[in-house]
């Protein structure tokens, strides 16, 4: 953690030393940060940015639940409904409104005492210490997240810029190549978005729709 927390600091300073328009230093630090579930590097995080987001990674996550399955011989197939039930019940936690992800979280838990051992031990013994106890939930729960639930898009960036630091030799071409990223993500981003929203508003328009004819059909 400590060489995490070194290099944070490092940053902080080139921030601060570099700031541009006389901009304060909390202007410029990340609203949010992804991971994969990293203790040393989630530490670090919330000691050099205290009021930066925490986000981890989906993809991280499914993957670690189906290890873990495998691990334990947790047998999951169709003829199994009610473990194949508990599995899928506990992925939704990642995308249901934190105001009910305990509660949900409680009744698998009873439903799991209530089924076969393997079902007990994987809810209990693994995904409650794991992901409830020694991780914070609100981190890898997306409800409501438009932007990357995975760091995937974020690997490949990093893989990008370190192919083209070593193509270009200039430091000053690399700032430009890394300028021109930035710039095409934030329109990606936006575009995004944009279709998000038009989505919802279709869907909106919908259910208007539907309530008003439901209303017609009362009168």
């Amino acid at each position: 953690m400590d060489t995490y927390i070194e290099f944070f600091e490092k940053i902080k300073e080139y921030i601060y030393e570099n700031r541009e328009n006389k901009r304060c230093l909390e202007e410029r630090l990340p609203l949010t940060i992804h991971n994969d579930f990293e203790i040393a590097l989630i530490g670090a995080i919330k000691q050099s940015f205290p009021n930066t987001e925490i986000k981890l990674c989906l993809w991280h996550f499914f993957c670690n639940l189906e290890i873990n399955r495998k691990k334990i011989k947790w047998d999951i197939n169709n003829q199994n409904e009610i473990s194949l039930n508990i599995l899928k019940r506990i992925k939704t936690l990642c995308y249901i409104d934190l105001k009910y992800a305990k509660a949900v979280f409680n009744l698998i838990l009873e439903d799991a005492d209530n089924s076969g051992e393997d079902d007990i031990h994987f809810v209990k013994v693994y995904f409650k210490k794991t992901y409830i106890d020694k991780f914070n939930i609100n981190d890898w729960n997306h409800y409501k997240c438009f932007d990357h639930r995975t760091n995937n898009s974020c690997e490949f960036i990093i893989m990008f810029l370190i192919l083209n630091l070593i193509l270009n030799q200039s430091i000053w071409k690399f700032i430009s190549v890394i300028k021109q990223e930035e710039y095409n993500l934030n329109l990606e981003l936006d575009n995004i978005k944009k279709r998000i929203l038009k989505k919802k508003k279709r869907e909106l328009n919908h259910l208007k729709k539907q309530q008003k004819n439901i209303m017609i059909l009362m009168i």
